[in-house]
């Protein structure tokens, strides 16, 4: 078990293959993994290419580890230069969605917030006087 942080690719026993940052070796033997990029062929004969999708959905930061059982890894290769740029490209492409994404949920989440308060503000007291108390903006 230890730690070692390298850019590898898994082929897994159903079939799946994998591209991730390998973070460590857990001392059961599974892998702790980082940037999980799945590798999907999509078209038919001569018509063929690959792309990389988020191995799990939602978990697109650096933050955001798996742990993936060594049962299931069939083999380990390096990472060429060529696919290793690629790679890259498509690890900054999720953590750009996933840090939008934060963002529009903040921007939704203080929205409906700043409703909740204005909609409390501007409630009919039924004659009674305010309880909001109005504190000066600087």
């Amino acid at each position: 078990a230890g730690s070692v942080m390298t850019t590898n690719q898994i082929k897994l026993s159903n079939g799946e293959e994998l591209i991730c940052d390998i973070v460590e070796w857990t001392e059961d033997g599974d892998l702790l993994v980082r940037n999980a990029m799945a590798i999907d062929c999509v078209g038919k004969g001569r018509q063929k290419y690959y792309i990389f999708r988020p191995w799990f959905q939602y978990v697109e930061s650096s933050e955001h580890f798996i742990s993936v059982s060594s049962d299931h890894v069939l083999g380990i290769a390096e990472v060429n230069k060529y696919l290793k740029i690629q790679y890259d490209d498509a690890v900054n492409d999720a953590h750009v969605t996933h840090e939008e994404r934060e963002e529009y949920y903040l921007r939704l989440r203080l929205e409906q917030l700043h409703e909740t308060v204005s909609s409390i503000a501007n409630a009919d007291s039924g004659g009674l006087p305010s309880n909001v108390i109005q504190f000066p903006r600087f």
